[in-house]
């Protein structure tokens, strides 16, 4: 028995155009890495497409970067805790509650 690979979620129109927009060398500035996508492997494929391009992506609420030599693993942890968030917030769970 084989599994098929799921095909990744369509962009949202918005954030399609902005990836569109940017050039080599354009630094892509997001208030969270949720906001790129909900599981880990959408946001490593979209920084490995921004890589690609030569393009740089921050995060500003994760002091993520791309631009520095940490970014790997520090994607790897962040990509984790972002879908956590999300998926607390989506069962109704109150951080600290």
């Amino acid at each position: 028995m084989t599994t098929a690979a799921a095909a990744p979620a369509p962009l949202p129109p918005g954030l399609k155009a902005c990836l569109d927009y940017l050039r080599r060398g354009d630094v892509l500035v997001v208030l969270d890495l949720d906001r790129l996508g909900r599981l880990a492997g959408e946001l490593i494929r979209l920084v490995d497409e921004l890589e690609a391009r030569s393009i740089g992506l921050r995060a500003l609420n994760a002091s993520f970067d791309t631009t520095t030599p940490m970014r790997r693993a520090f994607l790897q942890i962040q990509a984790a805790s972002a879908y956590v968030s999300a998926a607390t917030d989506e069962i109704g769970l109150i951080p600290g509650g």
